[in-house]
């Protein structure tokens, strides 16, 4: 398996402060064409991001340069890919399939009929949001991620299948895909698709892409399919509106994406301006806030504060279509400049941990990492690693950890289990 250099948390945290650099350059006038937003990003801004970005990378630099990258010898590698098609993990994984297609299907029941798809094929808007949205469902949806991080890694690792088990993995990822991109159009949530297209992309490239000059030409190529995929989502969400007048879907499509990422970095700069910390880990332990028990106490603590971000500050200081504040933003907000460089260098610490488990091809590497791009990606807008989105992903791969304490402590002929274990299906 061969590490792309742009898969180093260093690295993308660099074209991170690249982001930030370029929106401080950006003249006011094309905040308020392209955000209708005064600009907030200021040299005050631009230090703090780059200092809460500056953490991040060290930290991810120091557990880079303290772990080992010695890779496991052969056989061991082998038993770790022989493990993902062990009985116990193919049942698991098919509980997780099935309990994400049952979540998926009462969620979107009522938009099942011929009145969405004909809405679908003429390209109309979809401005509310569609189906059933209840505490508990859209989190069993995101099983759907843990199945194609595992359907990646056993089409793509050169695992030995039948063409009747290869199949089957196929329809799994497939059927996962679908849903995350009707899920997409009609609940406006593109990191929906994200969140699986990230991780088979990330467990592709590694196992599959070998030329040097095509590992270094991917991002260009990442960029673009970023803007096709974007123009497909603004397509069914606001293009109806803003067509008149901007020309091509690709340029506005473009337009927009920068205007996420430029309003990420404007909203921390105005939040550094008259929003005070909330000194709390609302942000940095999301998944706590909004876990789907009934009656859970931090709810409402979350409500309050959303409706202060998200609405009465973006109201009288920005604009409110744009609601981001990007991931050192919301560390910031949660604890400060000085608690946020913690929480960055934090996540920066286990981001360059992850990231040399899996250029070792260590299991929690090759299960965790692709799905930890996620966040990588798109910290210039969220914080994801901590959000209720990836908690049940988090969960998946701890329970597939224990199930790996199991298989390794089965029989011990390693030689016979290996080569009948690959020789499944």
């Amino acid at each position: 398996m061969r590490t792309a250099p742009w898969l180093n948390p260093v690295f993308i945290v660099l074209c991170w402060a690249g982001v930030v650099l370029a929106a401080w350059q950006t003249p006011a006038a094309s905040y308020y064409d392209l955000m209708r937003s005064g600009k907030y990003v200021d040299g005050t801004t631009v230090l703090t991001a780059l200092l809460l970005y500056g953490f991040f990378g060290l930290g991810s630099f120091l557990a880079s340069a303290s772990a080992g990258r010695r890779a496991a010898g052969a056989e061991v590698q082998a038993g770790r890919l022989a493990f993902l098609i062990w009985r116990p993990v193919r049942q698991f994984v098919g509980l997780a399939w099935l309990g994400c297609l049952a979540a998926y299907l009462l969620a979107f029941a009522p938009t099942l009929k011929a009145e969405t798809l004909l809405r679908l094929l003429r390209g109309d808007t979809f401005l509310e949001k569609m189906g059933n949205s209840i505490a508990g469902l859209t989190t069993a949806t995101q099983f759907g991620v843990f199945v194609a991080v595992w359907c990646a890694l056993v089409l793509f690792s050169g695992l030995e299948l039948s063409r009747r088990g290869r199949r089957r993995v196929w329809l799994m990822l497939a059927s996962v895909a679908l849903l995350s991109v009707y899920r997409g159009v009609l609940w406006h949530e593109r990191l929906a698709f994200i969140e699986i297209a990230v991780p088979v992309a990330v467990i592709w490239s590694a196992y599959r892409l070998r030329h040097p000059l095509v590992l270094a030409l991917a991002p260009l190529v990442a960029v673009l399919a970023a803007i096709l995929l974007f123009g497909l989502f603004e397509y069914f969400r606001t293009w109806s509106h803003y067509r008149e007048g901007q020309g091509h879907l690709l340029l506005f499509a473009t337009q927009r994406l920068l205007s996420y990422y430029y309003s990420s970095v404007n909203n921390f700069g105005m939040a550094l301006q008259h929003i005070e910390p909330l000194w709390q880990p609302l942000w940095t332990l999301d998944f706590l806030y909004k876990f789907p028990v009934p009656g859970n106490p931090l709810a409402s603590v979350r409500g309050e504060a959303y409706t202060l971000l998200f609405q009465t500050a973006l109201e009288l200081h920005s604009h409110p279509e744009f609601n981001l504040y990007s991931g050192p933003g919301l560390a910031y907000l949660d604890f400060g400049i000085a608690g946020g460089a913690g929480v960055m260098a934090g996540f920066g610490f286990l981001s360059g941990r992850l990231f040399n488990a899996f250029r070792r091809r260590a299991l929690h590497g090759m299960l965790a990492y692709p799905v930890w791009m996620v966040g990588m990606i798109d910290l210039g807008r969220i914080l994801y690693w901590p959000s209720s989105r990836a908690f049940p992903v988090w969960l998946c791969i701890l329970v597939m950890l224990v199930l790996y304490r199991r298989f390794q402590a089965g029989p011990r002929n390693s030689a016979s289990r290996v080569s009948a274990l690959v020789a499944q299906r």
